[in-house]
């Protein structure tokens, strides 16, 4: 998948321990459920148990470099749902639009390819900048999860309203 010079490439193993290595960073682990560093062998466990019918995994890639991470999880085709997360794990590529292509990316993917209905985000609610961003892709506040973090809902009739006016901002 890819949109501009920004490729959504399918997780590899090589790709896994580059995602730890940010994952495991000062900049990102406080906003994750799971706030433990992760070994190497945690790692390899995680990304061996990747299951393909219900999560999609891709390293965000700008002109052939890795800078970030974006997934579909908990996919369930049967109530047409799932959860995706992202984060851009190379510091000069944060602020810089960046997400948006990715984000446009696995959103279309969602609700164009999957023909999912609803994508939810479980978002840190002290994570500020990431409840924005989302709401600035047509995301709303939709409740509270575990402790700490806030759920937010994007459904396929608003994604598609708004898809054109992200387009529009990207210069598309």
């Amino acid at each position: 998948m890819s949109k501009g010079e920004v490729q959504l490439v399918p997780l590899s193993l090589d790709d896994a321990m580059k995602v730890r290595v940010w994952r495991n960073s000062s900049a990102i682990r406080p906003h994750m459920d799971y706030q433990e560093v992760i070994s190497e062998e945690q790692q390899k466990e995680w990304f061996s148990e990747l299951d393909s019918n219900k999560e999609r995994y891709f390293t965000i890639y700008l002109e052939q470099e890795p800078i970030g991470l974006i997934h579909l999880n908990k996919i369930a085709f049967d109530e047409r749902t799932a959860y995706a997360g992202l984060f851009i794990g190379e510091e000069n590529y944060q602020g810089t639009g960046v997400a948006y292509w990715a984000s446009l990316n696995i959103l279309d993917h969602a609700f164009y390819d999957l023909k999912l209905d609803k994508v939810f985000a479980k978002v840190s609610e002290t994570n500020h900048e990431a409840i924005s961003y989302n709401k600035s892709l047509g995301f709303e506040l939709a409740g509270k999860e575990k402790s700490g973090f806030v759920k937010m809902l994007l459904s396929s009739r608003v994604y598609k309203q708004k898809r054109n006016e992200l387009l529009n901002i990207l210069g598309l």
